[in-house]
């Protein structure tokens, strides 16, 4: 029996879908895209709704996939109407607190399924009855964030995460990143480069990060919360690339991974420092580990992965 997805996608200049995209097409499904930011900014609110409905009744998919962060996108009644042509998943791979989060709480009991990004929504949904929500990890374009296969290194070190302290974001360790930075800077000086918006480095596109990781021996993984299964699609990113990875550790990891296999973690600053020093000095340890790391991340942790999963659990 074939099956149809209508994507209802992300795309932004430091982000687009086209790997999720694929990780459909790889699972078989007849795709459709809706990019709902773009026709967000060109026809308006109400036009968008409109207009997702309208192309969710025509088509009738096996599978409405909606990637929706933002709860003004869509009201309460899209979301029911969307409901009454298709399978209606939710999904993000980003976390806020609960009390910016309460409108998917709210969704999920009227549609399909609604994926989330760390294991306390799960629970949170739990708790008053809902049950048809999961935790999911995201993964990352690995058509371009691949090995060089170079040995030549513009860095020590690298962390590449835009700059959140004093802003409006509410972003708990975003103050611990930039401590983390400054420490690094004091330490290794001109072998540790940060990039991001805010940071040295500045702004940079997904093709140059993908360089930067291939030209850098370890590369940092330290994400803007702690909670359970949660970690930025950064790791993957830094993994696929064939980088070393040294991780801030997180609730849930070693259910992934595997210490000193595939990456390695830290807890705080002086233990981050101990294993920077090692890594650095041990080049072959440090290679083997970054090409078990990579060769796993790509086996099982890609877009297509993913879908396998979502479509698993959604049993589609």
């Amino acid at each position: 029996m074939s099956k149809s997805v209508l994507h209802i996608r992300i795309d932004s200049p430091g982000f687009n879908s086209n790997a999720i995209a694929k990780g459909f097409i790889e699972n078989g499904f007849e795709y459709y895209p809706f990019s709902w930011q773009q026709f967000r900014f060109s026809e308006g609110l109400e036009n968008l709704r409109k207009a997702v409905i309208a192309k969710a009744a025509a088509l009738k998919p096996s599978l409405i996939f909606c990637h929706i962060q933002n709860h003004e996108a869509f009201d309460f009644q899209t979301w029911i109407e969307l409901s009454k042509h298709g399978f209606v998943v939710n999904y993000t791979f980003d976390v806020r607190y609960a009390s910016e989060v309460n409108w998917m709480y709210e969704v999920a009991p009227h549609i399909g399924h609604t994926f989330f990004a760390c294991s306390e929504d799960v629970r949170n949904c739990n708790v008053v009855g809902i049950t048809n929500v999961s935790c999911i990890h995201s993964s990352c374009d690995m058509e371009l964030y691949k090995t060089l296969d170079k040995m030549l290194y513009a860095f020590d070190i690298v962390f590449c995460g835009n700059r959140y302290d004093n802003t409006n974001l509410n972003f708990p360790l975003a103050e611990e990143r930039q401590q983390m930075i400054s420490f690094l800077e004091q330490h290794y000086g001109n072998s540790f480069m940060s990039y991001g918006l805010g940071q040295k480095g500045g702004l940079i596109q997904p093709e140059a990060e993908a360089n930067v990781y291939n030209f850098s021996r370890i590369a940092i993984n330290q994400n803007n919360f702690c909670l359970h299964d949660y970690t930025s699609d950064r790791i993957w990113r830094i993994m696929s690339s064939g980088c070393f990875c040294l991780t801030k550790y997180f609730p849930g990891i070693e259910k992934i991974f595997k210490k000193e296999v595939h990456l390695d973690w830290w807890n705080d600053l002086d233990e981050l420092k101990i294993l920077l020093d090692f890594y650095i000095q041990n080049n072959a340890e440090r290679y083997v580990v970054s090409r078990v790391g990579m060769n796993y991340v790509r086996e099982n942790h890609s877009w297509a992965n993913r879908i396998t999963e979502i479509s698993n659990t959604c049993k589609l």
